[in-house]
Order: structure tokens, then sequence, then C-alpha cells
């Protein structure tokens, strides 16, 4: 924000666009459901975000930087959405609730630590080549998803052969 000179103002138009993104597509999943091919709508949301995140890296004014916002909340939104359900699908009915409450300890936590890592990135090379940095890393990610995710699952090596 301060990079382009933007105020509180400024800040309060990304966090409320990206609110917006998040909750616009939370609705829309609890209202009509996730996407049957879960893979997909990991790999589309991580996509999102990270497109989102590029574009603000070069948004001109708070209302594009806004727009990009909603993007990465839509995307940050879709991604959790899908995910959640895949982890939680894959545990025991008797440790549901321990691999719950794992899975928000780990993105907590995941935060926590990458949080300060990003602002010192960003006090070093600036806060465009670190979105970007960001945005790259998000679009491999979620290549990646699209990857490993669409391949039936392994047998572990027992089964047909």
């Amino acid at each position: 924000m301060r990079a382009h000179g933007w105020g509180a103002g400024a800040a309060g138009l990304l966090a409320g666009g990206q609110a917006l993104g998040v909750l616009g597509v939370s609705l829309v999943a609890a209202r009509r459901g996730v996407l049957r091919r879960t893979g997909r709508g990991v790999a589309l949301g991580l996509a999102a975000a990270g497109l989102g995140t590029a574009a603000l890296a070069s948004a001109p004014s708070p209302a594009w930087a806004a727009a990009a916002a909603v993007a990465v909340g839509a995307g940050s939104s879709a991604f959790a959405c899908h995910l959640g359900p895949l982890v939680l699908a894959g545990a025991p009915a008797t440790h549901l609730g321990r691999v719950q409450a794992l899975l928000a300890l780990v993105q907590s936590a995941a935060l926590t630590a990458a949080n300060p890592a990003w602002g010192a990135l960003a006090g070093a090379f600036g806060p465009r080549a670190v979105l970007l940095g960001c945005a790259l890393l998000t679009g491999t990610a979620a290549a990646a998803a699209a990857r490993v995710l669409r391949e039936p699952p392994s047998t572990g090596g027992r089964g047909e052969g």
C-alpha cells in the first residue's frame, strides 16, 4: 500500500474485496455444492488465486487492486472448499475431529510462519516482486494439483499387477 502511496481506505477496499470473493464462493459452494471432480476445483481455485495475486502486483489503482483481491479471495475459497472435504473424506470416522483440528492448525501455522518471511522479502525486493513470486508459486501449485489430483489413487503395491 505504501509503495503505491495508497492510504488506509485503499487497504480497507482490498480487504473488503478479498472478503467478498471468499464469501461469494463460499455461499455458492454451500448452496450448490462443490465440483464433482475435486481435483479440478482445487487446481482452479489455486489458479484463480495466483492470477489475482499477479494482477494485484501490477494494479494501477485501488479499484483495480480491489478487483484483483476479489479474485484472490474467490480462488482461496474455492481451494479451501474443495481441499478440506477431500482431506476429511480420507480420515477415519474415529479420527475426524482430530484431523479437522490438525488441518486448522496446519493452516494457521503456515500463515504464522509465512507472513514474516513474505514481509522480509517485500522489504528487501519490493512488494511487486514478492507478489509476482507468490503468484508464480501459487500457479506452480495449481499445475501440480491438477496433475496429482487427476491421477487415480495408488493401490500401494497391492491389487492388480
